[in-house]
Formats: C-alpha cells, structure tokens, sequence
C-alpha cells in the first residue's frame, strides 16, 4: 500500500510542476504582447527632435535680472 500512496504524491507533484510551468509560459506570453504593444514609436513620439536648446529654458528665466538683482544685493550690502 504504501506504493500507491508514493506514486500518487509524485503525480501530484508532476501535475503542480506543469501547472507551474504553464502559468509562467503565459506570463512570459502575456509581457511580450504588453512589449510589442508599446513599441520604441511611444518614445519616439515623446520626443521633439525639432527643438533648440531655448525651448528648455523656462520663460520666467532671465539671467540680466538675476545679474541685477545680485548687484542690488551688494549694493544693500555695502550701504550697511
């Protein structure tokens, strides 16, 4: 009796393994669709290869203001 016992313990055991198995093919399935999907045309899409390096600077940026200001800075410095 025992031996039937084993044999089905490692039947079980087989049967776990294949659906293991199984499972991880699907997922394997499943990123590569999702990887495809996305493509490298999302990224492209996201970047601008028309810009200049001034479309990068913030319109509030002005360095002739921060010039100005750090000259009046020194001017209240010294005054004190």
């Amino acid at each position: 009796m025992a031996r039937s016992s084993t044999t089905f313990k490692k039947r079980q055991k087989e049967l776990a393994r294949l659906e293991k198995a199984r499972d991880k093919k699907d997922k394997r399935a499943t990123r590569k669709a999702q990887k495809q999907s996305r493509g490298t045309s999302s990224l492209d899409d996201a970047i601008d290869f028309n810009a200049s390096v001034y479309d990068f600077i913030p319109d509030e940026y002005s360095p002739v203001e921060e010039e100005e200001e750090a000259a009046e800075e020194t001017i209240a410095e010294g005054k004190k």
